[in-house]
């Protein structure tokens, strides 16, 4: 297994498992201390990677909540404020890795500088999360440190195709 980053902070955790004809392999992301995506799922590493470029692209703005967000909302309150009492989504779209991360609800927001992730595990799961924490969780990355790791995970499935 191959990590970018800090797990306690922002990190990016991959195995390449083929790289012909499309790379193939495992994901998930860890954010403060927590990991997000199922890390035993195949996916094509190509399609996670276009996920995160989107945050970090020139045209993220076009990929981020145009939603006004009413002030002093707590991260819980705002989660449900964009949903229904199933959790899908009423108005806007949601962050997605790739199938790795089904099984959870993501949300995305820049703030001053920062990504707002805000998530929640699925109710009902469809991988095993023993112990993972309830509710709605959240976590700031600074944009520089994301950028940057997204970056090197570009460069790394770059190299893999040269």
């Amino acid at each position: 297994m191959n990590v970018i980053g800090d797990k306690s902070q922002f990190a990016i955790e991959y195995r390449i498992n083929k790289v012909n004809p499309y790379i193939m392999g495992n994901i998930c992301l860890w954010i403060d201390g927590l990991y997000i995506g199922y890390f035993f799922e195949e996916v094509m590493l190509q399609t996670s990677l276009g996920s995160l470029l989107e945050l970090i692209g020139v045209d993220r703005q076009e990929n981020l909540k145009k939603i006004p967000i009413p002030n002093q909302m707590e991260d819980d309150e705002l989660f449900y404020y964009f949903r229904d009492n199933d959790g899908d989504i009423k108005d806007h779209t949601m962050f997605s890795l790739d199938e790795s991360t089904d099984d959870f609800l993501i949300d995305v927001y820049e703030v001053q500088g920062a990504m707002k992730f805000i998530w929640r595990l699925h109710r009902s799961p469809s991988g095993k999360y023993n112990n993972y924490p309830e509710g709605v969780l959240s976590a700031s990355i600074d944009f520089v440190e994301l950028k940057n790791i997204v970056d090197e995970f570009d460069m790394k499935l770059s190299s893999l195709n040269a």
